[in-house]
């Protein structure tokens, strides 16, 4: 069964939602809204990975995270939903943990770069999402090679970075990849993973594809709307896929088209 994964960025400049939720109540507010619409999980992230967004210091986001992910924990888990943090920074993670706030789920977007990530995630046995990247946060320069076979080179670096977590102590049932839909891809290369997903389950852990509103979709920034109507065509043909996990900004679009059932409009935006 698949699982709604509903974003939360607490940022003033992520590309979609920027500065709509980086006051506490906001947040909080939306975190609600976020379970009303049926969101399995709530991914909170402090720090935007849109291509030309400035890096935030650890300090940076522990002092936007600090006070509000306690308050959505505790509505989250009242409400049977899981709670992951995006973040790449260890200590991040480490002083959310220290202090009682019991999250879910750890999700690195530099892959667990970091040594001490990879040793907290083992010790907290906490889920880990990791995902591939040419660097965060992305670059609209930096792609990879255009004629090389990426799903194959994606595989190779997710078995190579599992086997480095396997020695480390995370155990592989904790696992979950993310290929990073945009991260260090042009549009085709996007494409190509999407409808190419089936080649990752030689990886045999569960997919989380975080594809909703990218500019690989063709929709302009300002047309949210048209935006969500592709990313929900998308979704529908990751489902016939049985992806796990569906990392999205519209909860409530994704959950109606999962309560009243699947149409046969699987392949109409699938090639970009």
């Amino acid at each position: 069964m698949v699982k709604l994964v509903g974003i939360l960025n607490i940022t003033p400049d992520s590309f979609s939602d920027g500065g709509l939720y980086n006051s506490t109540q906001m947040a909080i507010l939306k975190a609600e809204e976020l379970i009303k619409d049926g969101a399995n999980i709530i991914d909170i992230g402090a720090e935007s990975t849109r291509p030309t967004a400035i890096p935030i210091t650890h300090n940076e986001e522990w002092n936007r995270l600090r006070y509000v992910v306690p308050y959505i924990v505790e509505i989250a888990h009242k409400n049977n939903v899981e709670i992951s943090i995006d973040s790449r920074y260890s200590l991040t993670i480490r002083k959310l943990l220290d202090s009682g706030s019991n999250i879910d789920i750890i999700n690195d977007v530099s892959g667990l770069k970091s040594i001490n990530m990879i040793k907290l995630a083992a010790e907290s046995a906490k889920k880990v999402i990791f995902m591939h990247n040419l660097g965060v946060p992305a670059s609209k320069t930096k792609i990879m090679p255009i004629k090389s076979d990426i799903v194959k080179r994606i595989n190779s670096w997710a078995l190579k970075r599992m086997e480095t977590f396997l020695e480390n102590d995370i155990k592989k049932e904790n696992l979950i990849f993310d290929p990073g839909i945009g991260f260090g891809k042009n549009k085709r290369q996007s494409w190509d993973i999407i409808n190419n997903i089936d080649n990752f389950n030689d990886l045999g852990i569960p997919l989380m594809i975080g594809h909703s509103r990218k500019s690989f979709l063709g929709a302009k920034k300002q047309d949210i709307n048209l935006q969500d109507e592709k990313t929900l065509e998308v979704s529908k043909y990751l489902l016939e896929r049985n992806i796990k996990y569906l990392r999205v900004h519209n909860v409530q679009l994704h959950n109606s088209f999962l309560e009243f059932g699947k149409d046969d409009a699987l392949q109409n935006v699938l090639h970009g």
